[in-house]
């Protein structure tokens, strides 16, 4: 267990304790003789406390650099507060109904929120004071950008050893979810396959040459968001030819469902469900030959989400693509499965708000 993950499960700790701290406050504050109840309302609040643990998480505030941007961590926390709003509301009305205590709630939420500030700002100090006080610009880069420079890179780091266990439960993780892909797949596919023909001209899916694991070139396949004629064009900085995509496609893309045959690929074993984006093969040789180390990227099997994809827009130039590169790099030198699936809970943050 490394040392970030360790001051993590404090922090993880701590928020538990804020919460038990803040519900007090409310009863008291409410009415001091529903302290004596405190067990009572504990017990119907913890599933609800987990979930705000879970939108906390979520929205990055267990980073151990959380006040490198004091703007963005108020700003989360206030996305928090509606977001928790909307959550507990939820909970009484379909879980608790006969159970609403609106205002202790309230109270206790707004309590929670000015706690977990007050006790993130003291971690902060402390972090800095005791634990990353030494730490020498490379380090701090990595840590508070989530990428590493390609002037600072130690290769060595890169080319570690895999985790066998990991790459097993990672294995398991792809089969599940490409399993219920295909099942969604299979259930929409008559509905996305009429309105991708009616729309436009053209073939339901389009397949694509991926570079993979090892420098593995293998078939991709998706719905076909694009128009016939102009596909293989589009595909080179698709963002600047959003013209050429359908009506029907941009929809699909908007709600990722022209990824949904990649659970094909996943089931194979080409991709994975959290890795690098696989890139063109095309685009490979661009990149292969423009930026520096970039075969790199193929010590890890690709994925359908990555880290990159979770912190920088689409790129639209070799330049843009480098950046890219960079957060891929954090990813291979940091993977594990608590990076895993602090991506997928990135993911899942990006396509609601």
């Amino acid at each position: 267990m490394n040392k970030d993950f360790k001051i993590k499960i404090v922090l993880f700790l701590g928020d538990v304790m804020v919460t038990q701290v803040a519900l007090f406050l409310a009863l008291f504050l409410r009415n001091h003789t529903l302290i004596n109840q405190f067990q009572y309302f504990f017990n119907r609040f913890i599933f609800l406390y987990l979930l705000w643990i879970l939108v906390i998480f979520i929205l990055n505030l267990y980073d151990l650099h959380f006040f490198a941007r004091p703007i963005d961590f108020l700003f989360n926390i206030l996305i928090f507060f509606v977001v928790a709003i909307f959550l507990s509301a939820t909970y009484f009305y379909f879980i608790t109904p006969t159970f609403a205590p609106k205002a202790i709630l309230l109270l206790d939420l707004i309590i929670f929120s000015v706690g977990f500030f007050a006790f993130r700002y003291f971690a902060h100090i402390f972090l800095q004071t005791y634990i990353f006080p030494k730490t020498d610009a490379k380090h701090l880069y990595e840590k508070m950008h989530k990428k590493i420079s390609l002037e600072n890179l130690d290769l060595e780091k890169i080319n570690k050893k895999e985790n066998r266990l990991e790459e097993f439960l990672k294995r398991l993780l792809a089969v599940v979810v490409s399993i219920l892909g295909l099942v969604v797949c299979g259930a929409l596919f008559p509905i996305i396959g009429l309105a991708i023909v009616i729309d436009s001209r053209g073939g339901i899916f389009y397949s694509q040459e991926r570079v993979g694991k090892n420098g593995k070139v293998f078939l991709i396949y998706k719905f076909r968001s694009m128009r016939q004629k102009d596909e293989k064009q589009q595909e080179l900085w698709r963002e600047k030819e959003k013209n050429n995509i359908t009506h029907v496609g941009s929809i699909l893309r908007r709600l990722h469902l022209d990824e949904l045959p990649q659970a094909w690929s996943m089931l194979k074993g080409d991709i994975s469900f959290v890795g690098p984006r696989p890139e063109w093969i095309e685009f490979a040789k661009i990149f292969e030959k423009e930026i520096p180390f970039y075969q790199y990227r193929y010590l890890v099997k690709p994925g359908i989400i990555g880290w990159a994809q979770v912190n920088f827009p689409p790129s639209q130039s070799v330049k843009e693509a480098q950046e890219k590169f960079e957060y891929d790099l954090y990813y291979i030198k940091n993977r594990s499965l608590l990076l895993d699936l602090e991506i997928i809970l990135k993911a899942v943050k990006l396509f609601f708000f």
